[in-house]
């Protein structure tokens, strides 16, 4: 899981070093990653380990309804972006 979280935030890092600004898609997505590893790692009962998927669910949703007032772009225009763009299809090619 560490290691999915150092690939997630390279990219934001990279942008940061290049551009001195966060990427919000990248920073979401390293949160999140980090987020499962601090949960995963919590002691608890078996009913607290199948909680976890809807804290961090519940972690996304609060993000999602807050970053409109807080962020300059709302994520929900970085999710989408890339697909607007062209720079992702489904199904690839």
């Amino acid at each position: 899981m560490l290691a999915s979280a150092v690939v997630s935030a390279a990219p934001g890092l990279w942008s940061y070093a290049r551009e001195r600004r966060v990427d919000g898609l990248s920073a979401y997505l390293t949160a999140m990653t980090l987020g499962a590893v601090a949960v995963s790692v919590l002691p608890g009962s078996t009913r607290f380990l199948l909680a976890k998927e809807a804290l961090l669910t519940g972690v996304t949703g609060v993000w999602f309804l807050v970053s409109p007032w807080v962020a300059q772009r709302p994520l929900a225009y970085l999710f989408s972006r890339p697909l607007l763009e062209g720079r992702l299809r489904w199904p690839p090619d």
